[in-house]
């Protein structure tokens, strides 16, 4: 559980690093650039890291109740499991619940306002706003490889 806190310190750092760097260089173009830059990298973040609190959730919450079992139970659990896993309304639900999780439509609300917050006050730039979402991306992948990595 250590290795993951560390793990999220150095990916707000990080995250705060590159979003003053990617700004810093942004802003030498104009401002509009730097806000530009800025809704993409902090939306496409907000809506990953909200798909991802859900999820580690989701998966926290099934350890939980797989641990506080005894074997038996677990057994007819897993049987129930891989005979549910394949029904279609199962993975249906399932698919919803993480869809439409509370935090992951607010972070999408959230994104679109900033969003029309830029085309509202004529500040969007594409390429920087492009630019955002596609460092964001990497971020992510890279944030992503270590926290695998750490947890294990």
């Amino acid at each position: 559980m250590e290795n993951i806190i560390k793990v999220l310190y150095k990916s707000v750092a990080l995250i705060a690093i590159i979003a003053f760097i990617g700004g810093g260089v942004a802003f030498v173009q104009n401002v509009a650039s730097l806000v530009s830059f800025e809704v993409g990298l902090l939306g496409f973040l907000f809506v990953v890291a909200s798909s991802f609190v859900t999820l580690l959730k989701r998966v926290s919450t099934q350890n939980t109740l797989t641990s506080s079992e005894d074997k038996h139970l677990r057994q007819a659990e897993e049987t129930n499991n891989a005979q549910n896993s394949s029904n279609f309304s199962t993975r249906f639900v399932i698919g919803a619940q993480m869809s439409l999780s509370f935090l992951r439509i607010l972070s999408y609300a959230l994104f679109a306002l900033m969003i029309i917050g830029l085309f509202e006050y004529q500040l969007f730039v594409l390429e920087w706003f492009f630019a955002g979402l596609c460092i964001a991306m990497i971020l992510c992948v890279v944030i992503g490889i270590f926290y695998i990595s750490k947890s294990r």
